[in-house]
């Protein structure tokens, strides 16, 4: 006889679980100390049976055989709480991985032997789904988060369990953070799809420590619309509210969050291992770690920053948005630098591009990367530089093209006229 618990269907109850029939059920809950876990995961590889493992520690060992194996989730049993419960049964039947973040240390110890390749190996939009994937996503939520379809997302996925050499998300997950274990100083999260911050900026969070254990980087929007906003009396950070989980009057806040967060290495792994997921959407919020670190009397504060530092690249359109930002920046400074562009909308800059004071750069003039021009030199219209170097008082162009390794000396002319 079949029993319905909030729409599931309970088929039955086994002291054995290897004996569950692979085809009668799509998931399995069971304990991962019962000595049958094993010979069901072997089992699995027959059908399509999904698992919900409870354990009772937090045996590395245990807890690293039981992502290897393709366990869809992990909880331990004096934690477990029914509704969580039912929320892993329902995610493992969506093939969505919930791996609770704080398990993640002690699973990279061990992973990180395993024999995959690592996550510095993977591409950016790669760690962006790994990165969504720890907090318990589905392939919806991130596809509508980076903007991608979801096929494009279960390609992504298929393409990293491949280079990691995992069975399913939850092991992937366990190669996806960074093993920081140990490690002291001070830690800035970043974005990777997040290009504009200034160095200037980083180094006010840096500043900003000597008064506050963590500090956010913030910004005030024009239109705040579903940003976090951030909660603040005085110069204390009280908290980061979630859009989803705002009141009305929060919502009117036109503070937000940028997600960038500076914090002691120890501290922040520390506060990262207490988030839980206890919220509207049922995720795993780095933006908690400002109430708890609150509840162990840490203050938090906030740096300022222009929104446009802020601009997130998850589309084309954005990426063009960004690099026009990046040209605008590196034009006024140029300028403020006493270099003169005679048309500086059509000079196209590089990340490290430097250029000495009163060089002269025409119209339509780009550089690639590793260029330098010392001071008096001119760019007349319309050239190409990259990987070079160009001594004071040459000139190059009109119509040059200088390719990596070019040296010109000082005073010397190159161009098609």
């Amino acid at each position: 006889m079949s029993l319905s618990v909030d729409g599931i269907d309970v088929i039955g109850e086994s002291s054995r679980p290897d004996l569950v029939p692979v085809n009668c059920a799509d998931v399995l809950v069971c304990e991962i100390d019962d000595g049958g876990l094993q010979r069901a995961v072997e089992r699995r590889a027959d059908g399509n049976l999904r698992i919900v493992a409870i354990i009772a520690d937090r045996d590395e060992s245990a807890l690293y055989d039981a992502v290897q194996a393709g366990i869809s989730a992990i909880h331990l049993r004096h934690e477990v709480q029914p509704d969580a419960l039912v929320h892993s049964v329902r995610a493992a039947f969506a093939n969505t991985t919930m791996l609770p973040l704080d398990l993640i240390p002690r699973l990279l110890r061990r992973a990180a032997t395993a024999g995959g390749a690592s996550a510095s190996a993977l591409h950016p939009r790669e760690l962006a789904v790994l990165g969504l994937l720890a907090r318990g996503d589905d392939t919806q939520h991130i596809a509508d988060e980076l903007c991608y379809s979801e096929r494009t997302v279960k390609n992504i996925v298929h393409d990293l369990l491949m280079k990691l050499n995992c069975r399913n998300r939850a092991h992937a997950v366990a190669q996806a953070a960074p093993l920081l274990e140990g490690t002291e100083g001070e830690a800035i999260v970043l974005y990777a799809d997040t290009p504009l911050i200034r160095e200037e900026t980083l180094r006010a969070m840096l500043d900003a420590r000597a008064r506050h254990a963590v500090v956010v980087l913030g910004f005030h929007a024009r239109d705040p619309g579903r940003y976090g906003r951030l909660l603040t009396k005085g110069d204390e950070l009280l908290a980061i509210r979630e859009f989803k989980d705002a009141t009305d009057k929060e919502r009117d806040v036109t503070l937000c969050n940028s997600g960038v967060i500076c914090a002691e290495t120890v501290t922040l792994l520390s506060l990262v291992a207490q988030v839980k997921n206890e919220n509207a959407a049922g995720e795993y919020y780095l933006t908690d770690i400002v109430e708890l670190a609150r509840q162990r009397g840490l203050s938090a504060g906030v740096v300022l920053c222009d929104e446009a530092e802020t601009l997130g690249v998850n589309t084309r359109a954005q990426l063009a948005e960004a690099e026009a930002a990046f040209q605008s920046r590196a034009r006024a400074a140029a300028l403020e630098n006493g270099v003169t562009l005679t048309a500086p909308e059509t000079v196209f800059f590089a990340l490290d591009t430097w250029i000495g004071r009163d060089a002269i750069i025409g119209p339509s003039v780009i550089f690639g990367t590793g260029v330098t021009v010392e001071s008096g030199s001119e760019i007349k219209g319309f050239c190409h530089l990259e990987g070079c170097h160009i001594s004071r008082g040459a000139t190059v162009g009109p119509f040059a093209r200088l390719r990596p390794g070019a040296e010109l000396a000082e005073d010397v002319h190159v161009g098609n006229f």
